[in-house]
């Protein structure tokens, strides 16, 4: 197996790619600018499961057949001084989640703590972007969502878990930032698409096959499944996943 060849692009280069691409599709500007910016951070923070690898198969073919709306309308559904739930009306996750944390953070200045939530949406790409908005604010950061049934529960064959990510941004003072964004299945299902293209095995504990039995190609991941943080078995804490 020969390895993969390596292209270097300029970050503002690729940022203008993926909005012109974006745009191409029906997405407004601003909008396009802020996927665009979400996938690029993914890359620069090396989390390439989630970078701008995604693009055309995540959200340009979904827009083009139907699955996304290129130009939703939002609704505040509720709110309050110190909440809001807001409906994405099915368009890109990205743009609706910076929407809801700015607002978020509008709130959270005025009385000290708020929380969003965001409904009929779609991927947003890396939780950490949004939990991370809050750091130039000296406000904390949270940020979490569902996903898929992805993950079987320890010994299980069924998927009945999503990838459910958490992340965290607490501002530090001089020292720079904490930050901590995970999925709570060993690794997000990105990452064994990342290692099927680089033709990689995965490590074990990642996922099993459809009977349960530990894998290590990641072309079984069509028919198997991830496993809950811990990873195969007891031994491993995959219980208290």
């Amino acid at each position: 197996m020969t390895e993969a060849a390596v292209a270097r692009v300029r970050e503002d280069d690729l940022q203008r790619f993926v909005a012109a691409s974006l745009v191409a599709v029906g997405v407004d500007d601003e909008a396009a600018r802020i996927v665009a910016d979400v996938l690029v951070a993914a890359d620069r923070r090396g989390i390439e499961s989630h970078g701008v690898a995604r693009l055309r198969w995540f959200y340009v073919d979904r827009i083009r057949n139907g699955r996304i709306v290129p130009r939703p309308t939002y609704t505040r559904v509720r709110e309050t001084p110190t909440s809001l739930l807001l409906d994405a009306g099915n368009g890109l996750g990205h743009p609706a989640s910076h929407h809801a944390m700015s607002a978020t953070i509008a709130k959270a200045r005025e009385r000290g703590i708020a929380f969003a939530a965001v409904r009929n949406s779609n991927h947003y790409g890396i939780a950490g972007y949004y939990a991370m908005m809050a750091l130039p604010h000296d406000m904390i950061g949270i940020c979490s969502t569902d996903s898929a049934h992805f993950a079987v529960p320890t010994f299980g064959r069924t998927k009945m878990q999503g990838t459910n990510p958490f992340a965290f941004a607490v501002p530090a003072g001089d020292e720079p930032p904490f930050v901590l964004d995970f999925a709570t299945t060993t690794v997000t299902y990105g990452k064994l698409e990342v290692y099927e293209r680089k033709g990689l095995q995965l490590k074990p504990g990642w996922a099993v096959d459809a009977d349960g039995n530990p894998i290590g190609d990641p072309a079984a991941r069509h028919t198997g499944a991830l496993l809950p943080l811990g990873g195969f078995g007891t031994e491993n804490g995959g219980h208290k996943g």
